[in-house]
Order: structure tokens, then C-alpha cells, then sequence
């Protein structure tokens, strides 16, 4: 189980390739997202927050499958 999702994630960062921040660092809207995942506005580093938001998106995504 914990397997799958982390494979899943792993994949959603590879479609996330190619996102990029706006002009200013550590700003944008997929950034947005992945820094409020961890409680953070834009402007901080946003790497951490990426990675938690990719599992959280991985862990929706298979019960939303799991379900249908």
C-alpha cells in the first residue's frame, strides 16, 4: 500500500517537470499549493512542501480509484 503511493507520487512529480516560479523566487501558483501544505506562503522555500503535497495528491488519488 504505502508502496503504491509512493510510486504514484513519484510520478506526479515527474508531470510536474517543467512548473516553473514566476519572475520572483519561490512564487507561482503550483508553489502556492505545495507551501500551503505545509502551512507556508509564498516566498520560503518550497521543497519540502512539493513532496508532502505530491504524497497527499498520491494518497487522494488511490482512494478516490479504490472507491470506483
Amino acid at each position: 500500500m504505502e508502496k503504491e503511493v509512493a510510486i504514484k507520487a513519484a510520478d506526479l512529480a515527474v508531470e510536474s517537470i517543467g512548473i516553473k516560479e514566476d519572475e520572483k523566487d519561490n512564487t507561482g501558483p503550483m508553489i502556492k499549493k505545495d507551501l500551503a501544505c505545509v502551512g507556508l506562503k509564498e516566498g520560503f522555500a518550497w521543497c519540502a512542501g512539493f513532496l508532502k503535497y505530491m504524497y497527499i495528491k498520491a494518497s487522494k488519488d488511490r482512494k478516490s480509484t479504490r472507491l470506483n
